[in-house]
């Protein structure tokens, strides 16, 4: 049993030291890299334990421009693994690479072999270089490594040199994709040499156009996300049965007439441009979670979803969509955010379609927001004690009437935080004359609080998770939380 001195002189059992080394492994591969290599320090023995864990994360960040000790470091640690006989499960390594640096593309090819002689399953590159000159060439050796179960390739070139070495992933489980460029054909010869892949993620990458996802009978999540306005990729959906998760970020989508998701459990399109119309038709047995935000393609079409176990369905955007959903879910719910621009968008044919969509979500439980400044400041024209008499133009008139004509109920609730206090009171209902003392800005005492500045504070809760008014300068500051709600009378029809 090994002993360590301690401060006083004495002896102490090194139990730790003792333990099994697939143990030590085991501990050391739960230590950050960074954790791991201060270990050294702690003694002899310990000088090179942290080069025996299964997963290395290396990144020159962390040495500080000194890229000729960071390209030592690794390159000892990775002959120490070899000369041990040791394998490395996953490799992560971020390096800043320009089209000058060729040593670095040396060692690169070199460590790489290295990794695929001791069979690494997991690796990750990123290149964090701002070369203007554009991205560099991936070395061709990465995507030959038959090994591999999940790879991650950021910020590098994938063309005809890059797959020159390309092997069938026998094992290949992830494949993720950041900022890479890559054209078309290159993208889907790789795809088509990962038989098993289960998870595609595809983020800013530059070059693609066009995305067909077929023949990949094991894919269960696919990820896209492209922030290149002018030009948009396209996305082929083939309905494969295993698919679970479809999350799509400015690129547009094809969904093929009648196909069936029959495992797809969430469904989120952001930005997405092309028309929804064939989605109408698709069925979605398992669908749970459906969101759609800032979606052009769902102007001017009825959209029918047949999702028979959906549990929540969210909507954001700046039309009301016709969308109605046929499900057998005894609870679900819908959360629908409307952004108003202007004045002229409350037309009576505004909320006649807003009706229709509330009416064919009435089987969920609703929650609707509005979401514009120009709400916030004109809906304290709901009420006319708080209009003090401001001048209402046309188009702000005809919005208060839309809006007042059926309002049955109007009410307002707060909730108070003092100091670092333990919050102990429940919402409860006041009025505005309860609030003129407030101070809006903390600098000065307030008078009388309108509605719409009381919006006007919902909406900073809901942008800084709180919002800071007090009595006066000299009390002490407090936290108010503040929430309302409209009711209007149901129409009998």
């Amino acid at each position: 049993m090994k002993t360590a001195k301690r401060e006083d002189g004495s002896n102490s059992v090194d139990k730790i030291s003792e333990l099994p080394e697939g143990i030590l492994q085991g501990i050391f591969s739960l230590l950050s890299q960074e954790e791991a290599v201060r270990t050294s320090v702690l003694s002899k023995s310990w000088r090179n334990i942290w080069c025996t864990r299964p997963n290395l994360d290396l990144s020159d960040v962390t040495f500080k421009g000194n890229k000729q000790h960071f390209l030592s470091v690794v390159n000892t640690a990775l002959e120490l693994y070899r000369d041990q006989r040791l394998c490395v499960d996953e490799f992560r390594l971020c390096i800043s690479v320009g089209h000058s640096d060729h040593e670095i593309f040396y060692l690169l090819e070199k460590w790489v072999r290295t990794l695929t002689n001791m069979s690494v399953k997991k690796f990750c590159l990123r290149n964090s270089s701002k070369d203007r000159n554009g991205l560099v060439e991936l070395p061709p050796v990465v995507l030959g490594a038959e090994s591999l179960q999940h790879l991650h390739v950021e910020n590098f070139m994938l063309n005809r040199k890059a797959i020159r070495r390309l092997v069938i992933f026998k094992h290949l489980r992830s494949l993720r994709l950041d900022g890479v460029s890559i054209s078309d054909e290159i993208f889907k010869k790789i795809i088509s040499r990962c038989p098993l892949v289960e998870n595609i993620c595809v983020d800013e990458c530059i070059g693609l156009g066009k995305i067909e996802l077929n023949n990949l009978l094991n894919l269960k999540n696919f990820y896209f996300s492209d922030m290149d306005d002018e030009h948009i990729c396209t996305i082929e959906i083939h309905a494969p049965y295993s698919l679970e998760t479809i999350h799509i970020l400015e690129g547009d989508i094809w969904f093929h007439k009648g196909a069936e998701f029959r495992n797809l459990n969430s469904l989120n399109l952001i930005g997405v441009k092309s028309s929804f119309h064939h989605l109408s038709s698709c069925k979605f047995p398992v669908l749970e979670t459906f969101g759609i935000r800032d979606c052009d393609g769902l102007k001017e079409i009825q959209l029918f979803i047949d999702a028979p176990k959906i549990r929540s369905f969210d909507y954001c955007g700046e039309f009301v969509p016709s969308i109605s959903i046929a499900t057998t879910s005894s609870k679900w719910s819908s959360d629908i955010n409307l952004w108003f621009r202007h004045s002229s968008d409350a037309s009576t044919l505004y909320f006649l379609k807003l009706k229709e969509l509330l009416k064919s979500l009435s089987q969920s439980e609703i929650s609707l927001s509005f979401l514009s400044n120009y709400m916030n400041t004109d809906m304290a024209h709901v009420f006319p004690e708080n209009n003090q008499g401001q001048e209402i133009d046309d188009g702000d008139d005809q919005f208060r009437k839309l809006w007042k004509r059926d309002l049955e109920q109007a009410s307002l609730e707060i909730k108070k935080k003092t100091g670092g206090e333990e919050e102990k009171e429940e919402w409860r209902t006041i009025t505005l004359s309860e609030l003129q003392n407030y101070d809006v800005d903390s600098k000065k005492e307030c008078h009388h609080v309108s509605l719409s500045e009381l919006l006007w504070y919902h909406q900073e809760i809901d942008k800084k998770g709180c919002h800071h008014m007090s009595l006066s300068d000299d009390q002490e500051r407090e936290r108010i939380f503040t929430r309302f709600a409209l009711k209007w009378r149901q129409d009998e029809n």
